[in-house]
């Protein structure tokens, strides 16, 4: 059935779709979700999407960004004139209570890279680049790596603090 114009579906409950294959949504037609600012588009090539504030994935294991050929994470702050503000990627661990046996480890940032099957040729492996570029304006400072290391007040650090550690092994 082909309906034209406008389509107001008002009901006091769930609308379930009962389809045995896709829901099609044209190319460069979104989804909108409560208003303009929360928003699924797709232009037949890129997905976009859109939200006014925090984007949230919840899930009970991994996210996972699989790529046929390699999979970028590109952050951009929109505003050149911007006083304040930061970017990154940010990860916020917080344990509360006594852990008075067993083990409590927690790894914020992993960046795993293997070559393997190569019979030659040069190959180079980089964990983390980091590139700063000051513009020479004001005061620039540029850390390539910082870590702060903390107590409560009241408490002491811990007892052991490793800056950086490697290990080599094969």
């Amino acid at each position: 059935t082909i309906i034209s114009g406008a389509l107001t579906l008002d009901a006091s409950a769930d609308i379930t779709l009962d389809a045995t294959g896709d829901v099609n949504i044209p190319a460069d037609i979104g989804l909108t979700l409560g208003s303009d600012n929360e928003k699924i588009e797709g232009d037949g090539t890129n997905l976009a999407l859109s939200a006014a504030g925090r984007l949230t994935a919840v899930t009970g294991s991994h996210i996972i960004l699989n790529s046929s050929t390699y999979t970028n994470i590109t952050q951009t702050k929109d505003s050149a004139t911007a006083a304040t503000g930061s970017m990154g990627i940010r990860a916020d661990y917080t344990r509360t209570g006594d852990i008075s046996s067993g083990l409590n480890s927690i790894t914020n940032f992993t960046v795993t890279t293997t070559q393997t099957g190569a019979s030659g040729g040069s190959h180079t492996i980089t964990g983390i680049n980091n590139t700063m570029i000051g513009d020479g304006g004001g005061t620039v400072t540029a850390y390539g790596f910082k870590q702060n290391f903390l107590a409560n007040p009241g408490t002491s650090l811990p007892d052991t603090i490793i800056g950086i550690q490697s290990k080599h092994a094969g």
